[in-house]
């Protein structure tokens, strides 16, 4: 599964590029939070933009609809991102 995660998460990236340009971190860094379904709906999304603005107005709608994370997916999808966000933090 996680392969295959990767494997989407680089065709999109690469599509991206290719469509709107050079993509910010911070795209990047949200792209790498999504889990498989929306990087599907990314990839159909995509072929509508014609901008990075249509990007980024994309994913913030994604985060928008993304109130709760649950962090047994966001540990599937992005392990790394999963034990950042949900690890305490030392003051």
């Amino acid at each position: 599964m996680e392969e295959r995660l990767e494997g989407e998460r680089s065709l999109i990236l690469r599509q991206l590029t290719r469509h709107v340009g050079a993509l910010p971190d911070s795209a990047r860094s949200h792209i790498d939070t999504l889990a498989i379904s929306q990087l599907e709906a990314l990839g159909e999304a995509l072929l509508d933009f014609s901008n990075l603005d249509d990007l980024e107005a994309w994913l913030m709608q994604q985060g928008s609809r993304q109130s709760h994370i649950d962090p047994a997916q966001l540990e599937q999808s992005n392990p790394f991102v999963a034990r950042s966000l949900l690890q305490p933090h030392s003051s």
